[in-house]
């Protein structure tokens, strides 16, 4: 017996017997989406990076997936929209670069160090 037959069998009984959107149940993507929006919204307040707070909307609105399983024009107005969000989490990556802290130069550090020897 070739074992590629039964994987290609137990695929296909699966599928017909629950045809679905998405390989994993209800509950795991909604831990999984309430764990990230938590998870961005601490590192958002931590670091204020604008694509964390992006993210941390962007991944529970996949939620809204769920209730586009019979309606198309639902189901790719979401997968739009998280697109763009994907898309301007990016732009904000590359454009919202952290500021660097700049180190006073020689000359304003000079005076600093005379006052320290007197």
């Amino acid at each position: 017996m070739i074992f590629t037959d039964i994987f290609s069998t137990a695929a296909l009984l699966a599928e017909s017997e629950t045809p679905n959107l998405f390989p994993f149940p209800f509950p795991f993507h909604l831990v999984f989406a309430v764990f990230s929006f938590i998870f961005f919204i601490v590192s958002f307040f931590r670091y204020r990076k604008p694509y964390q707070l992006l993210f941390a909307v962007g991944i529970p609105l996949s939620l809204l997936l769920w209730l586009a399983e019979e309606n198309r024009n639902l189901y790719y107005g979401v997968g739009i929209l998280e697109l763009i969000i994907l898309l301007l989490a990016l732009i904000t990556s590359i454009i919202c670069k952290p500021k660097k802290k700049e180190e006073p130069s020689a000359a304003e550090s000079k005076p600093e160090a005379e006052k320290t020897e007197e």
